[in-house]
């Protein structure tokens, strides 16, 4: 299976680093964005497989993101990470373009099982084709 690439987009540098070390476990290449101003740089200069993105974040975050996200990585899966009180804009979100969405509190089987269903899709998509 070819490498696959992921971008982890939050403010929270320890939520970033858990990220990292679950998906460089699982053989991901891994990128990181601690704003949305950097997320916005390498969704232009890479094409990633998946994005995981934060919509509470210090700059504005997710919510402004995702149709800039969508509209440039169009064939990237894109996961949301919500606070607590975030749950109610994931409809919203997900009209826009996210797979789902997992909260910030996550255990690292719950975000991998996430992204074996993601690959799933995608492989039984290209066999429909």
């Amino acid at each position: 299976m070819p490498e696959r690439r992921i971008l982890v987009i939050d403010s929270d540098a320890e939520l970033r680093a858990k990220c990292t070390r679950v998906f460089k476990d699982e053989g991901f290449q891994v990128q990181d964005a601690a704003d949305s101003t950097l997320a916005r740089e390498l969704v232009a200069q890479l094409d990633f497989d998946y994005l995981l993105c934060g919509l509470e974040m210090q700059d504005g975050g997710g919510h402004e993101l995702i149709p800039d996200l969508v509209a440039e990585q169009p064939q990237a899966t894109l996961i949301l990470l919500t606070a607590g009180g975030a749950i109610d804009d994931i409809p919203d979100s997900v009209k826009v373009g996210a797979y789902d969405a997992l909260p910030r509190s996550f255990e690292a089987g719950a975000l991998l099982g996430l992204i074996r269903r993601a690959e799933e899709r995608l492989r039984l998509r290209a066999e429909n084709r």
